[in-house]
């Protein structure tokens, strides 16, 4: 396990260096450059034939790497995690003692034994419903690209290096750096399987600058990847986003 900390801030590093000794991880300082470039980053401490990756303020259970990876000769696809959202998460200083639809979290627990998402609040996002919607019910009217989350997933190396990662220009705004290597994926013939089977939980938490830097990574998203449809996003991602108004969009955009 390689921990990339992208941050000045030292509870990561703490609480990564109290993990049992069962659990082998090296701690490394990423690049503070955003997203993509600590995966990047992350990605070339390794030399394991497949790489998994998993943002910092996500939970998992205990046989999470094996139900996303599972048989290390499956087809060298993406493969795609479900991502659960953690509704009533407290602050970072509340999370071991919790609060009312979140029971308290225990570092040295949730090391040894993996995250029991038994008694949680959860929700599925807009995102997600849409991956679902095409995913599960085969609703072709939602691209295969959209079946990206950088905070979950697994990819074989050689696939990953023969696409160079995660384009960096993103920086450190959110959103849209791993729709965009997922947009990539698929122009390249690499197939994207949704691995519901091997969800993550996502300690949900407020982002002041989520907007506007979604508009600013859509844009850029845009301009990588020629494709008219990008911009469509702003129907579902965006501040009053649907998934009906997304499909009225790509709806006219078809016909």
């Amino acid at each position: 396990m390689i921990i990339v900390v992208d941050t000045h801030d030292d509870h990561c590093i703490r609480y990564a260096r109290h993990m049992p000794g069962a659990v082998r991880a090296r701690i490394v300082q990423g690049p503070m450059k955003g997203r993509s470039a600590a995966r990047n980053f992350g990605a070339s401490q390794g030399t394991a034939s497949w790489i998994a990756f998993l943002d910092g303020d996500m939970l998992v259970e205990r046989d999470w790497l094996i139900r996303l990876c599972g048989d290390p000769d499956v087809r060298p696809a993406l493969r795609r995690g479900k991502i659960v959202e953690l509704i009533a998460t407290p602050t970072v200083a509340t999370l071991c003692r919790g609060g009312r639809g979140f029971p308290a979290l225990d570092p040295g627990r949730l090391a040894r034994e993996g995250f029991d998402p038994s008694g949680y609040r959860t929700m599925r996002s807009l995102l997600e419903t849409a991956v679902e919607c095409r995913e599960l019910s085969g609703d072709e009217d939602m691209p295969a690209w959209l079946a990206s989350s950088g905070a979950n997933f697994a990819i074989p190396r050689a696939v990953w290096s023969q696409l160079g990662g995660q384009d960096e220009q993103f920086g450190r705004r959110w959103g849209c750096e791993d729709l965009e290597f997922s947009h990539r994926c698929l122009r390249a013939g690499v197939a994207i399987d949704y691995v519901r089977a091997a969800p993550a939980y996502h300690l949900s938490h407020p982002q002041p600058s989520r907007w506007s830097d979604h508009r600013a990574s859509l844009a850029l998203f845009a301009e990588l990847s020629g494709d008219p449809d990008v911009l469509l996003l702003e129907r579902l991602l965006g501040p009053n986003g649907s998934i009906a108004a997304y499909k009225a969009g790509r709806s006219g955009m078809i016909d």
